[in-house]
């Protein structure tokens, strides 16, 4: 893996990939933090929490934060381990932010998804690239467009250079 650096915005406008390695049978789950110091931050994710362990309860849905420390702490106490920043702009976080509302209201990607979790079709992994896709994260999308498995994605990320590592 590369060294691990943090990446510092002054203007905070961010899109962060985030990544629980151990979730799903160690595909991954896969989460993205959006935002900005102007309005704030947003942290959403997809998909159920695991039935047996309860891994992943409440870390599901869409949560608000003040500042992007206060985002990140919850990822860390969801269980994320690390993620991949890139900078964004503000009209970059309003898309993806419309985008990831299409998915909650049970939308999906284009708008014609089915509308419940399916591991290999709609899962978080494809929450994260619609709202990349949405916002034109060209980093992120160029090298991931398509791709269903969270581990593979995020290793992919790392290992070409795309992005700022972040360990949570």
């Amino acid at each position: 893996r590369n060294s691990v650096k943090v990446a510092v915005d002054p203007l905070g406008l961010v899109f962060i990939y985030l990544i629980d390695h151990d979730a799903a049978g160690h595909q991954g789950h896969a989460a993205v933090i959006t935002g900005n110091d102007a309005v704030g931050y947003r942290y959403d994710s997809y998909g159920p929490c695991n039935r047996k362990t309860r891994k992943g309860k409440g870390r599901q849905g869409i949560y608000r934060f003040r500042t992007l420390k206060d985002a990140l702490d919850f990822a860390k106490k969801m269980g994320y381990q690390e993620g991949v920043q890139f900078k964004t702009s503000p009209d970059q976080d309003r898309r993806a932010w419309e985008e990831l509302d299409q998915w909650h209201r049970g939308g999906g990607e284009k708008y014609e998804m089915i509308k419940h979790y399916d591991p290999l079709s709609c899962n978080c992994q494809h929450l994260v690239n619609a709202a990349a896709r949405a916002a034109d994260v060209r980093d992120y999308t160029d090298s991931l467009t398509g791709r269903a498995h969270p581990n593979v994605s995020f290793n992919e990320l790392v290992q070409g250079g795309r992005g700022e590592l972040l360990k949570l």
